[in-house]
């Protein structure tokens, strides 16, 4: 014969009875559910105001109607803007995602501006989905004037230590107007393999000029088929 333990069970079915209703109110409240889908960066940024723009999304099951951005700019916080536009979610009739303008930024030549965007409080109420509120991206600004290179010393400001962290720049940066670099007369040899590849901004008219000064760029190569320097979609 089967007992039947009618405490054990009824206990059970309060547990299962509570653990029901924390399911479905956690749904609820995950239907308010926005977040930054990312940062706007243009594909060259030049010296000079800069529009920050990032694009928000709504992910929830609910219409948001108001929402607060907030954001960085260095590590520094900076105003939260305040968006009250109706986002309809994904697949509804209305428009699910807006660009926001977050700010209009002064940006010098060579700086990078890392931006770090997120929302919050989605219909005025709490987003417990958190895992899709942030976005991040770098605003690389363009190269354009005099550079040098000088192994003895660091790359910072308008210099760059090795052939290799000129290329880095230009490849992260690009180049917003021509450039020339000089190689510091007597700073060589420079012992290093260098690659450049294509390079966003670059035209007849917005050239890239290295004068070498008599400098030496030398590698111990491992086979014939290697190149000291190496012009990957540069030309």
């Amino acid at each position: 014969m089967i007992g039947f333990d009618y405490l054990s069970f009824r206990k059970l079915f309060v547990a299962l009875h509570i653990l029901f209703f924390i399911t479905v109110d956690s749904m609820a409240q995950s239907n308010n559910d926005a977040g930054v889908a990312n940062v706007v960066v243009p594909n060259i940024v030049c010296d000079g105001v800069n529009d920050i723009v990032v694009e928000v999304v709504n992910y929830g099951q609910n219409v948001i109607d108001s929402l607060l951005v907030e954001w960085t700019l260095g590590g520094v916080s900076q105003q939260p803007v305040m968006l009250n536009t109706s986002l309809d979610t994904i697949g509804g009739a209305g428009i699910s995602s807006i660009d926001v303008l977050l700010a209009s930024h002064t940006m010098v030549t060579n700086g990078d501006y890392e931006v770090v965007a997120w929302t919050s409080m989605p219909n005025g109420l709490p987003d417990t989905i958190t895992s899709n509120d942030t976005s991040s991206a770098t605003y690389y600004v363009g190269l354009q004037g005099v550079y040098t290179i000088n192994a003895a010393n660091p790359t910072a400001g308008s210099n760059f230590q090795s052939f290799g962290d000129l290329s880095d720049r230009l490849s992260s940066n690009g180049i917003c107007g021509a450039v020339v670099v000089d190689v510091a007369a007597n700073s060589g040899p420079y012992n290093e393999l260098v690659e450049f590849y294509e390079i966003s901004g670059a035209s007849d008219s917005n050239a890239i000029t290295i004068n070498g000064n008599g400098n030496v760029l030398e590698y111990s190569l491992g086979s014939s088929s290697e190149a000291v320097l190496k012009l990957d979609g540069t030309d």
